[in-house]
């Protein structure tokens, strides 16, 4: 169950959300980020997922777009936190 922290996948969950959420606070504004990630579920869901994408097709050379605009958030540095993670728990499985 992804909602459940104990399980694999609602580990890799936890970590997605909360790096995706930290890129987020650092690269928009505090509107732009409240906007986006504080005020709607399924807004914040869309806009995490749109992070992980550009993360996912930059390796592909393809770049997602959205509107409002977001920075590119592809090569922030945080990602590395959640490939930890998931070589972690590939690894444990």
């Amino acid at each position: 169950d992804v909602n459940d922290r104990r399980t694999p996948l609602g580990e890799l969950h936890w970590v997605l959300d909360a790096t995706a959420d930290a890129i987020a606070f650092d690269l928009l504004s505090d509107e732009q980020y409240k906007r986006l990630f504080r005020e709607d579920l399924v807004v914040m869901s869309l806009a995490r997922n749109f992070l992980l994408a550009q993360r996912v097709m930059h390796q592909f050379a393809t770049h997602p777009t959205c509107y409002p605009p977001l920075p590119d958030a592809s090569d922030h540095s945080l990602w590395q936190a959640f490939e930890m993670a998931v070589d972690a728990v590939g690894a444990h499985i």
